[in-house]
């Protein structure tokens, strides 16, 4: 291990707050993900982009919400949530 998950978590953080094309931001992603496993760190992965992602919502001011139900949620409801990632399990 070279270095702590909260460096590589910033790093990332830094970077993915900048507004990038699809082609740049996948070099971008490609070059980190060299660098974890060039420095043997891919163990730490979960935990960088666990934080990079809370370092993420605290630079732009979001809240991760977590939204539960008993029963399937319908499209028509889905669709008053836009800002919303959706995953179903």
């Amino acid at each position: 291990m070279k270095y702590q998950a909260k460096f590589y978590a910033a790093a990332l953080a830094e970077v993915a707050a900048e507004p990038l094309k699809p082609e740049a931001e996948k070099k971008v992603m490609q070059n980190f993900l060299a660098l974890v496993r060039k420095n043997g760190d891919l163990h730490q992965l979960p935990k960088i982009m666990s934080e990079a992602e809370r370092l993420l919502r605290k630079r732009t001011g979001r809240r991760k919400v977590v939204l539960e139900s008993a029963r399937p949620l319908t499209p028509a409801l889905l669709k008053s949530f836009p800002a919303c990632s959706t995953r179903t399990t």
